[in-house]
């Protein structure tokens, strides 16, 4: 399987699984859909990977397919003084039980002096969601989302933060959710939870990840990786441990 992109639209079917976005309109974020294998009817269907930048980033300037990679680049402005790229990877779909995509995401200065910011608001992951530290080569369970700052509160540095966890105390959800950060970008990233009433909060109901932001000279290039597992039954703390072990090893890329 492979993505399809046409007018600035993409899109990745791999029955029960899909994922579409619009790169003109990057700030919407990407639609992931799982349909039941009895009927046509979505059972999952959510928007995740939304861009958090006011003003939204605007056209892409180039986009192209790599087998499994979709990569996008968007020009520096006046709006933002930085380029930016984002390469969505479908790792897995040959399981109809579960989805793994990623994002590797780039920035590059064109400035003297910039502090180039990106953040992503993930709607779903609610406050019962589990949230999980580095502590030294393992992870560990660090309480739950709301435990997290509020996006303005970000003073409120919460550290190592590894990933989090769909935990629901209520009915269980169709699919769940791991969501993880490279350990290698962890200790420049903030996690955030956004709630209703906070004024720079684009979603209301998740959290928030807010990568870079510290001083870069011009034309740096930094990089991060953010990793989302999708899975019809619960995850184990063994998968857990896995889904992390696994990414702290996966290999460098030789470009993005």
């Amino acid at each position: 399987m492979a993505w399809s992109l046409r007018d600035g639209y993409a899109n990745f079917q791999s029955t029960p699984w899909s994922v579409s976005l619009e790169l003109n309109e990057i700030f919407k974020g990407v639609r992931i859909t799982r349909t039941s294998q009895h009927s046509d009817q979505s059972e999952f269907s959510e928007q995740l990977f939304v861009v958090a930048l006011k003003p939204p980033l605007g056209k892409a300037s180039d986009s192209y397919v790599r087998g499994n990679d979709l990569v996008a680049r968007y020009e520096a402005n006046c709006d933002h003084n930085f380029a930016s790229q984002f390469d969505f990877r479908v790792l897995d779909c040959s399981n109809p039980d579960l989805m793994i995509i990623e994002l590797w995401v780039s920035v590059q200065t064109h400035l003297l002096d910039s502090y180039p910011t990106i953040a992503f608001d993930f709607k779903s992951i609610l406050g019962e969601s589990r949230i999980w530290k580095t502590q030294g080569q393992s992870i560990g369970d660090a309480g739950t989302v709301e435990d997290l700052p509020s996006v303005n509160e970000l003073t409120q540095q919460v550290d190592r933060v590894a990933m989090v966890v769909d935990a629901p105390n209520h009915a269980p959800p169709t699919v769940y959710k791991a969501l993880l950060l490279h350990p290698l970008d962890q200790e420049d990233a903030s996690w955030s939870r956004a709630t209703q009433g906070d004024p720079h909060a684009i979603r209301h109901d998740g959290i928030r990840i807010k990568l870079f932001g510290e001083f870069m000279e011009k034309g740096v290039i930094r990089r991060a990786r953010i990793r989302l597992y999708l899975k019809t039954t619960p995850i184990s703390e063994k998968e857990l441990d896995e889904f992390y072990r696994q990414f702290a090893e996966s290999p460098l890329p030789l470009d993005t």
